[in-house]
């Protein structure tokens, strides 16, 4: 029997005796790849490899990222998508399926299965779409050559999407001596989301926003002009809604 990799125990068959199971290999998952391999065998070779039941020191030439899938904080209604990476060290052809156990959040992974080559490497897009603020801890399996079953726990905190101000209040002075009508000062929306916000400002006669509408972008931020016109009076406060 060949070596199991340190720190990866054996997987306990329901009913006593022991499984092995593929290795863990450390690999990035929020890097998906992009070129995803054939669902299907394509010739004898194949067909009678990917339906065939691997021995231990098979298994243990598989390995795959992560053990445990943890989105953390998503938004609601917004795709978030991380890699579930497979590799193939064996000699022989193999097919992965994904089964995500009829759960409606993960509907949306992709592809549903794929044939390695002989040191190949595959990636799954497990996809989590949820609907309201929600605490998420379900898993999704992959099925190995249709004989070798493993589960994979995913968990994630859905929150909606929210948008903060850089700071909470506005200052405008004109310099001394200054002929001009009007003063701008900058504030940033803040989105640190992993969707996009869409945002509107409603301006008011004496202070506007520039840009009053728009997209401030994942983890990033948006910077907002606001411009002052006093008018006839020399000093006004309002409140501008965003």
């Amino acid at each position: 029997l060949a070596r199991r990799a340190v720190g990866e125990p054996l997987f306990l068959k329901q009913g006593g005796g022991a499984a092995i199971k593929p290795r863990s290999r450390v690999m990035d998952e929020n890097r998906l790849i992009r070129r995803k391999l054939k669902a299907e065998p394509s010739n004898a070779r194949e067909r009678k490899e990917c339906g065939s039941i691997m021995r231990p020191e098979q298994i243990l030439a598989i390995s795959t990222h992560p053990s445990n899938m943890e989105f953390g904080s998503v938004c609601i209604q917004a795709d978030t998508s991380k890699s579930f990476t497979i590799s193939n060290d064996s000699q022989q052809h193999v097919r992965v399926q994904i089964d995500t156990l009829g759960n409606r959040s993960l509907a949306k992974s992709t592809p549903e299965a794929q044939v390695l080559p002989p040191g190949a490497t595959a990636g799954f897009d497990i996809t989590l779409y949820l609907e309201s603020k929600a605490e998420v801890d379900t898993r999704f399996a992959y099925i190995i050559n249709g004989h070798h079953r493993y589960e994979v726990p995913v968990k994630a905190q859905a929150v909606p999407v929210m948008l903060s101000l850089s700071k909470a209040t506005m200052s405008f002075f004109f310099p001394e001596h200054s002929l001009e009508q009007v003063v701008t000062d900058t504030v940033h929306l803040l989105n640190p989301g992993n969707t996009h916000a869409e945002f509107k400002i409603i301006s008011s006669e004496h202070f506007k926003a520039f840009p009053a509408s728009g997209t401030v972008e994942p983890n990033a931020a948006e910077e907002i002009s606001i411009r002052y016109n006093p008018g006839a009076s020399s000093a006004r406060e309002e409140k501008l809604t965003v």
